[in-house]
C-alpha cells in the first residue's frame, strides 16, 4: 500500500509540474504576441504635449518614418542610447523621419535636465500617467517602435539601441 500511495504521490507532483510549465510557457507567449501584436498594424495614434509647449500628434506625420521611443531619465539603458536616438534625428529629420520621445512616468524637472544632458532637440515631452506606454503595450524600457510612411508598426526595438541599428531599421521602413 506504501508503495502504490508514494506512486501516486509521484504522479501528482508530476502532473503539477507539468501544468506549471505549460502555464509558463503560456505566459511568455502571451507577452511575446501581446508585442508582437503591434506588428503589421495601424500604430496607436496619442498627442504628447513636449517640453517646449508644443503639442505634437502621431497621426499628423503620416507620410513620413517615426521612431516612437520610450525613455526616463533615471533608466540607465537610456542614458546609454540617448545620444544614437539624437544622431539619427539630425541625420534623418530633413529626410522624411520624425523621431518622438514620450518620458515614461518620469519627473519633468529630472526629464528636462536629461534633455539638456544628451543635448535632444526632437520632440520629446512627459507620458502622463504612462497612457502612450500602455497604448503600446511597453513591458520595460527603453524600447522603440518603427513606424512606416504609410502608419503601420513595421519594427519594435527592445531596450537599449544603437545608431547603427536605427539606421537600419529606417532604412527598411521607406
Amino acid at each position: 500500500m506504501g508503495k502504490r500511495k508514494s506512486r501516486d504521490n509521484l504522479v501528482q507532483i508530476a502532473i503539477f509540474g507539468l501544468i506549471v510549465v505549460m502555464l509558463a510557457i503560456m505566459g511568455i507567449k502571451a507577452v511575446v504576441n501581446h508585442h508582437a501584436n503591434l506588428m503589421g498594424k495601424p500604430a496607436p495614434d496619442f498627442a504628447l504635449k513636449t517640453y517646449d509647449g508644443r503639442t505634437v500628434r502621431l497621426s499628423d506625420y503620416r507620410g513620413k518614418v517615426v521612431l516612437v521611443n520610450f525613455w526616463a531619465s533615471w533608466c540607465h539603458e537610456c542614458s546609454k542610447e540617448a545620444p544614437a536616438v539624437e544622431a539619427v534625428w539630425e541625420k534623418y529629420r530633413d529626410k522624411g523621419v520624425m523621431v518622438i520621445g514620450p518620458a515614461y512616468m518620469d519627473q519633468p524637472d529630472e526629464s528636462m535636465a536629461f534633455v539638456a544632458k544628451y543635448g535632444l532637440t526632437y520632440p520629446v515631452g512627459l507620458d502622463v500617467q504612462g497612457r502612450i506606454y500602455q497604448l503600446y503595450h511597453v513591458k520595460g524600457i527603453p524600447e522603440t517602435f518603427v513606424i512606416g510612411r504609410n502608419g503601420v508598426v513595421v519594427g519594435h526595438i527592445i531596450g537599449a539601441t544603437t545608431q547603427e541599428v536605427l539606421e537600419s531599421e529606417i532604412e527598411k521602413a521607406k
